[in-house]
């Protein structure tokens, strides 16, 4: 199955490590691209090349791979990048999970029903997202159902400099990935 990851900017931040720890550990089978609306940062594109992932940056090619993917997933925090890619890009038929950052404490920060209406299915990284009471109106009104509890988890990463001590990025507890949503969707 192959999976195209739609991301802001890959940088080194936590979503795009915990994305990167989802390509790394995804099961067999799966084919994992990520598309960065964004120019990476080197440092960080250099991770994601010597992980064997994929990074993708031209327009052309981000819809090339959106048509000969299975399934792509969003990786939404609210920014103006992938709220453009969701509600203003001409997309092909494709199936979409947008998949939730955040706790949505502030109102901005929550997805829309109209924007959630754009994605086939949806999920959080916590739980306190799932029940937060703006989601869920949004997400009734989208007529999605609840959504799963996708934690992140990042991988274990080295200072900028690939100098010094490594250390483990925090991560949600449980440390699952998306990739089981899509094996179950795909059947």
């Amino acid at each position: 199955m192959r999976i195209l990851h739609v991301i802001r900017e890959v940088t080194d931040g936590g979503a795009s490590l915990g994305m990167l720890r989802q390509c790394i550990d995804g099961p067999p089978g799966f084919t994992q691209t990520v598309a960065s609306l964004r120019r990476p940062e080197p440092a960080a594109l250099a991770r994601f090349a010597r992980s064997g992932v994929e990074v993708i940056r031209d327009p052309a090619a981000i819809m090339d791979a959106v048509r000969s993917c299975d399934g792509v997933q969003i990786e939404w925090w609210n920014n103006p990048e992938v709220n453009a890619f969701l509600t203003s890009t001409d997309l092909p038929p494709c199936r979409l999970l947008l998949h939730s950052r955040g706790h949505f404490d502030a109102p901005y920060m929550c997805p829309s029903a109209l924007l959630l209406s754009r994605v086939d299915l949806c999920s959080v990284t916590t739980p306190g997202a799932a029940g937060n009471p703006a989601f869920v109106r949004a997400r009734q009104a989208a007529g999605l159902p609840p959504p799963p509890c996708v934690y992140s988890a990042a991988p274990t990463v080295s200072p900028p400099t690939g100098r010094g001590r490594q250390r483990r990025q925090p991560a949600g507890r449980g440390e699952k990935s998306s990739l089981p949503i899509w094996a179950r969707w795909s059947r």
